[in-house]
């Protein structure tokens, strides 16, 4: 929506499109939000691709499929194995081309080793070929000179005294007792209690010559100081090995050369949402029966493919991981001494998706100094963001996903009206006031999209460890709600073809709207215009 949002205020009087942004010192993105902001800063295509679709509105969805769309899907199709035509065949019959789209796509992450080799291709032909394996934070385009980017994301953190004890790299069940028998097993050795997750971002000074990031990796006093991760082999039910890494530190890897990290792996890592499956057998076995059932395939370790692994001891720490994992994953050999080695000694750590701790990009705004935000967030994201009961004194909470993925969120907002207007929490008063004072953009019915609803909220911060957030503080949050996400998920199931529509309508809405004076414009344009 940024780049469709940039585009059409050609349309909005006294707002130029190529400075819609220039008020804006941080971008944040979460989760699929980093790939199309990665697009924007770093493909010239793409954002030729934009502002083609905003000043024609009426041709959107055409532009949209075959200057997007088109290129990935056209090579998921290609890059199936060759026995699959047939099988789109059945698929077509039982669940339409959406079942299609949705296997393929599946296809395609297996046959590109997982979810960083499926993000570098997405972002490489998505973008016309300008996002490839040598693209890194420091190339960005000129129009983003002066900003600092944060790829918001999420360190798992498994802990012995927290809730969840360990992650899984790698696990092999005995066939007769159906146990993991042998097992790579990750935590973090310290003896405090951690949340599953903790908050984390890569971060970059574009347009600069600065090569360390801007801000730290994790906030301050969020991990302890000694703390080290630490790696276990078992065999045959029994532990082998138990290795410590290096202490974790200020994760230097990330920080000293920020402007060196490949765009592709960063992205990757801050949008891998099934990397949380890692925690748990249910979910690791959950993955393999959906590819064994869909993809008519029996692939090893499914669940350690979606986290992005990285090693702590090395100026390249991504490529350093997948030399060590890639092979570990790829079959079921057996555990072994030396291997839990090299993982200890390179400090191999998963790293997940940015929605597992901050659904928005908010918190992390606001946790380096932002005091007024203007964020695209759910109204359900946005309620993660506040405490659900009265006097809730915890810094985190945890809640799942299919069931049993742990996922956390960090109550870091308040009100001034501690009584909550009679609605006994933060959350519910928050959910109160998005439903009561939030108004639409646009008057347009929306295809496959959710209206795009526009709402400012005044809150305080309360004190948050993880995110290094004080309490006290006056926020202004602007909020953007709506689009394709509430319809159509992330695509699972779904058309493909359905959101080129559904971001036509929403273009088309947008355009029509921009040339009114309504409430909800006038509140879009005094957030964009300088």
């Amino acid at each position: 929506m940024l780049g469709s949002t940039r585009g059409l205020a050609e349309s909005a009087p006294g707002v130029d499109a190529f400075n819609l942004v220039d008020k804006f010192d941080l971008l944040t993105s979460v989760s699929g939000g980093g790939w199309f902001l990665s697009r924007l800063l770093y493909s010239r295509t793409f954002l030729t691709l934009m502002e083609m679709m905003a000043a024609n509105p009426s041709q959107a969805s055409k532009n949209f499929m075959k200057g997007y769309m088109d290129g990935w899907l056209q090579k998921a199709q290609k890059s199936a194995r060759p026995y699959f035509t047939g099988f789109d065949s059945a698929l077509q019959f039982f669940g339409g081309v959406a079942a299609v789209d949705t296997v393929y796509w599946g296809d395609y992450i297996l046959n590109s080793g997982g979810w960083s080799g499926y993000i570098a291709n997405l972002l490489f032909y998505t973008s016309g070929g300008d996002i490839d394996n040598t693209t890194t934070l420091g190339d960005a385009l000129p129009w983003a000179n002066g900003k600092t980017w944060l790829a918001c994301h999420s360190l798992v953190t498994p802990s012995p005294n927290g809730a969840y004890q360990s992650a899984s790299l790698y696990a092999k069940t005995a066939d007769l007792l159906a146990v993991e028998a042998e097992e790579y097993l990750y935590t973090l050795n310290t003896s405090a209690a951690l949340p599953p997750y903790t908050p984390a971002r890569f971060s970059v000074s574009l347009g600069t010559n600065h090569t360390k990031a801007p801000v730290s990796y994790t906030a301050s006093g969020a991990l302890p100081s000694s703390a080290r991760g630490q790696w276990l082999a078992s065999e045959m039910y029994s532990t082998i090995a138990e290795t410590d890494t290096q202490t974790l530190g200020t994760f230097d890897m990330f920080v000293d050369n920020a402007r060196g990290l490949p765009v592709n792996r960063v992205v990757a890592a801050a949008s891998a949402a099934l990397g949380g499956f890692i925690y748990t057998a249910a979910g690791r076995g959950e993955l393999e029966a959906v590819v064994k059932v869909l993809l008519d395939q029996k692939v090893t370790n499914v669940a350690s493919r979606f986290p992005v692994w990285a090693a702590i001891s090395t100026r390249d720490p991504f490529e350093a991981a997948e030399t060590i994992v890639s092979p570990i994953i790829g079959g079921y050999a057996e555990t072994t001494v030396e291997t839990n080695g090299q993982l200890a000694s390179n400090g191999v750590l998963p790293l997940v998706d940015g929605g597992y701790t901050d659904t928005c990009g908010i918190g992390h705004a606001v946790s380096v100094g932002a005091t007024t935000v203007t964020a695209f967030c759910s109204l359900s994201n946005l309620q993660l963001l506040f405490s659900s009961a009265k006097q809730d004194i915890r810094t985190f909470a945890t809640y799942f996903q299919a069931g049993f993925v742990p996922t956390n969120s960090f109550p870091i907002f308040d009100f001034e009206d501690t009584n909550y207007g009679g609605f006994g929490s933060a959350q519910a008063y928050a959910e109160h006031q998005v439903k009561t004072r939030f108004v639409r953009v646009g008057v347009d019915p929306l295809k496959f999209s959710a209206n795009i609803t526009v709402g400012t909220i005044n809150v305080i911060t309360k004190s948050n460890l993880w995110f290094g957030i004080e309490g006290g503080k006056e926020v202004i949050l602007n909020i953007i709600s709506g689009g394709t996400a509430p319809v159509l998920g992330v695509g699972a199931f779904e058309n493909f073809a359905d959101f080129s529509v559904g971001l036509e309508t929403i273009v088309d809405d947008l355009a029509s709207a921009m040339g009114t004076s309504s409430k909800g414009t006038r509140m879009l344009q005094s957030w964009f215009s300088p």
